[in-house]
């Protein structure tokens, strides 16, 4: 391709619950924030929200960057299930993974295109014990480096797209407003070409970003005409709302772990619904009536 080849535990305690010295009336305040669900950090543990509160497993309660790698480099060797995000400069990469772990600048943004220069692995754990590693690659079709850099991305971004045995997918992200383009076409093509042996296939996943730039009205047509010209289901998604988050959690779950997709938490069907995200956040490519 033109452009790419070249948690304080707290523990309850047993029987009687010791007196406390502490004056009447006003309680203690704790330090676990019930009602933001922010976790303490003193001694590692998590702690679990009281009450019959559904938790949400998609709630990511670590999150940290590992490592880089630039032409001439490599990543720690894989030891755990890799997703691997992957567009054109300025996409928005960078917001879109923030936007998943719930930080605000665990990814530098920049609205200068081309800022990512390495490929950058991140991992994200969840609430419910689950751990990611995430991986920004640069991005593609930025015509202002050096042939020699371009082509020594690509090496890097073709490398690790063929070789690493815990990539379970790829995300390629396409701006909603600009559709797929060729560069698109040609990254999900390489990775359903590079198939190696010695590891399980890898998924690709479209993911239409910056769906707030978008009028509500005129999302469905776009999100259509992009699963008609990648002829694949397409999640869309706003960094700005958080629109489709829970949804592409799930997605890229099922693409990891494999299996069928986990129901929905009561917190997750609320935000949907609130959002009126499932009925225009996701798009799945017509079915071939012709078998």
């Amino acid at each position: 391709m033109s452009s790419l080849k070249n948690k304080a535990q707290v523990s309850a305690p047993k029987g009687n619950a010791p007196k406390s010295n502490a004056p009447k009336g006003n309680a203690h305040k704790s330090n676990v924030h019930k009602s933001s669900g922010n976790v303490s950090k003193s001694g590692g543990n998590v702690s679990r929200p009281k009450g019959n509160a559904p938790s949400d497993p998609n709630r990511i309660i670590a999150a940290e960057f590992l490592a880089g790698a630039a032409p001439g480099s490599f990543l720690p060797a894989p030891i755990c299930v890799e997703i691997a995000f992957g567009g054109r400069s300025n996409v928005g990469k960078s917001s879109l993974i923030n936007t998943l772990v719930e930080r605000k600048s665990l990814v530098r943004t920049s609205s200068k295109p081309g800022s990512t220069r390495q490929i950058n692995q991140y991992e994200a754990r969840a609430a419910d014990g689950t751990r990611f590693h995430l991986i920004d690659l640069p991005g593609y079709g930025f015509t202002r480096r050096s042939k020699s850099e371009q082509s020594a991305w690509a090496g890097l971004i073709e490398g690790y797209l063929q070789s690493r045995v815990t990539l379970a997918a790829v995300a390629v992200l396409v701006d909603i407003r600009r559709g797929l383009e060729p560069d698109d076409q040609e990254l999900i093509d390489f990775v359903e070409t590079a198939k190696e042996v010695t590891r399980r296939p890898v998924e690709v996943l479209v993911i239409a970003t910056k769906l707030d730039k978008v009028p509500r009205s005129a999302r469905k047509t776009a999100l259509a005409a992009l699963v008609k010209s990648s002829g694949r289901r397409v999640i869309g998604f706003s960094s700005e709302t958080a629109e489709g988050r829970s949804e592409l959690w799930r997605a890229l779950r099922k693409a990891a772990f494999g299996g069928e997709v986990p129901a929905m938490s009561e917190a997750e069907a609320a935000a949907e619904a609130a959002g009126e995200v499932a009925s225009e956040a996701e798009v799945a490519p017509p079915v071939d009536q012709n078998g």
